[in-house]
């Protein structure tokens, strides 16, 4: 799983890469999430080439627990193998899942705000909104599209 829309910028591009034997059989929800929280603070200010700061801990803390959150309100371990936390423009940071069935994007903001957009692939189903999404509303949203 690669991060996508990334272009790294004076950086090794494995930075950008998940490590394959945290998904798939055998990934949990900690694994993965912590590689992913590791690979962003490694990252230095300007990664992208266009100014961005550092990742700041509560901004990367809030996704995290995000998606933490998520995986527990039922199944988890298939959530996170499809999850992508990427780095963003700005200091944000995106959580990102991309299947046959649905597209979600997160995104926690560096300033403390957050907002959402998701649906079932051909826009009949869409989910959106300018405030950090309840995990619980996500999570049935995501099983009445995999029903």
């Amino acid at each position: 799983m690669e991060y996508r829309n990334v272009r790294p910028h004076g950086q090794d591009a494995k930075a950008f890469v998940v490590d394959e034997s945290l998904a798939g059989n055998g990934g949990d929800v900690i694994a993965i999430v912590e590689d992913a929280k590791q690979r962003l603070f490694r990252l230095e200010a300007d990664w992208d080439g266009e100014g961005s700061p550092v990742f700041d801990e509560i901004t990367v803390k809030a996704a995290s627990d995000f998606v933490y959150e998520l995986c527990s309100q039922g199944n988890g371990e298939s959530l996170a193998r499809e999850v992508e936390i990427l780095p963003a423009s700005g200091g944000s940071v995106d959580v990102h899942w991309r299947t046959p069935l649905f597209e979600l994007l997160v995104v926690f903001n560096a300033d403390g705000t957050s907002s959402f957009y998701g649906d079932n692939c051909n826009g009949e189903r869409s989910i959106q909104g300018e405030q950090r999404p309840d995990p619980e509303e996500i999570a049935h949203w995501m099983e009445e599209l995999n029903a």
